[in-house]
């Protein structure tokens, strides 16, 4: 198995390449953020190594520096919405669903399963706050809530890099009330 590090202006990956006795190549991409439990040791390995907060900053860094007069805050402020779009979001009734990119794909994949007769409900789930039993609706206005939240992420995060963009002094500009305002209003 051979295993590359990429660290660019699109972002930071781990790619893990192996040849199977057939000849055929088998080609794995690895991101920040995912659960990384499965994968190759190698792969493991160099997350520890290269996955660094220096790695992670010069990847927010690059996602700004071209089109921002403010990398640091843009960083921020990419770093702020990473943090709320994966950071779980309150339901109705005092549950709270986790929003991880990895929960985010699991939820889509059981709304997609039972929408093709795949599996039955209920569907158990564990939640951030226990574990529920949830039918067909449940599933699909879980699914709804997740894509909403993270739909009102992006436009947060793409309206205060505006705000910073078109603010002269920054001095007192407040990261975190901007993005709440804006997620509000999207």
């Amino acid at each position: 198995m051979s295993v590359t590090i990429e660290i660019g202006a699109q972002h930071p990956i781990i790619t893990a390449s192996s040849r199977s006795a057939d000849g055929l190549v088998r080609r794995q991409i690895f991101a920040p953020g995912e659960d990384l439990s499965g994968a190759p040791s190698a792969v493991r390995e160099a997350a520890e190594t290269y996955w660094t907060r220096k790695a992670i900053d010069a990847y927010l860094s690059a996602l700004t520096e071209s089109n921002s007069p403010t990398p640091a805050l843009g960083s921020r402020l990419a770093e702020l919405r990473w943090r709320r779009e994966t950071g779980g979001l309150d339901l109705p009734g005092g549950r709270r669903i986790i929003t991880t990119r990895e929960s985010q794909a699991q939820i889509v994949g059981v709304l997609s399963s039972i929408s093709l007769g795949l599996i039955q409900e209920p569907v158990e789930w564990k939640l951030s706050t226990g574990w529920v039993d949830l039918s067909a609706d449940d599933v699909t206005a879980i699914a709804g809530a997740v894509a909403d939240h993270v739909r009102k992420c992006f436009v947060a995060e793409r309206e205060v890099l505006s705000q910073l963009e078109n603010t002269a002094d920054l001095s007192g500009f407040d990261i975190e009330t901007a993005f709440d305002e804006a997620y509000a209003a999207a």
